[in-house]
């Protein structure tokens, strides 16, 4: 193992984190609550609408059995309605909020007016009203309710928020690299980075902090109101 200098960890610092952000765009809907709490992973927007989103996603899981699948189209892909419910299932329980290391991949967020949630949803619908011959009364009014919700919360634009990659609120994020179990985070302060690069190595982290490989910060704390910026 390969032991860095002080003057290398710290030069690797200020390239990879110092003076540097994490993105995430929401809703203007969520602005106010943002302006005064701050991010709150354990606080979920659909609370009070996650048995009406399990009965719409029964609608298609149950069609899918029966051989009738429906597709929504994505920016590199069109996968099929039971992907996309295993997905927003996935949402409805999550207690945590992930932040975007590029500002360029902000763009294709913000195209989704809501929410991605929502969006898929919206689309979901549109789907299904396209077979109303496969749909029971039941259904339709399901699907009309569902609707309802969705296109209230889409009347809002979107906003980008950002987070210092300082910010000591991320020390205890997860790193998620998309290759198994989540790594320790080296962002927060320059003694959590040093920390955390020479328990576990640079090698693996460099591609990501280069920028040559995906990854994102899987926040499960609060972050208070003062260490999030609205820059749109």
């Amino acid at each position: 193992m390969v032991v860095m200098e002080e003057k290398e960890l710290r030069k690797l610092y200020h390239k990879s984190v110092k003076d540097r952000n994490f993105y995430r765009v929401v809703s203007n809907e969520y602005l106010p609550k943002i302006r005064k709490k701050g991010l709150t992973p354990k606080e979920n927007p659909y609370q009070d609408f996650k048995d009406e989103f399990r009965k719409f996603f029964l609608i298609i899981e149950n069609l899918s059995r029966k051989g009738h699948a429906i597709h929504i189209k994505w920016a590199f892909e069109t996968p099929p309605g039971t992907r996309v419910t295993r997905i927003c299932r996935k949402d409805l329980r999550k207690n945590y909020i992930d932040l975007n290391p590029d500002k360029k991949h902000n763009s294709y967020y913000l195209k989704m007016k809501g929410g991605s949630m929502i969006s898929n949803v919206k689309d979901l619908a549109k789907q299904l009203l396209k077979n109303k011959s496969l749909l029971t009364k039941n259904n339709l009014i399901q699907i009309e309710k569902v609707l309802k919700f969705c296109d209230q919360k889409s009347k809002y634009k979107m906003s980008i928020i950002s987070i210092s990659r300082e910010s000591k609120y991320l020390e205890k994020a997860h790193f998620q690299h998309f290759g198994g179990k989540y790594w320790s985070s080296p962002f927060g302060r320059y003694e959590n980075f040093k920390k955390v690069i020479l328990r576990e190595g640079l090698r693996k982290y460099k591609p990501y902090l280069d920028g040559k490989k995906l990854f994102y910060i899987r926040v499960l704390r609060s972050v208070p109101a003062k260490e999030v910026h609205i820059i749109r």
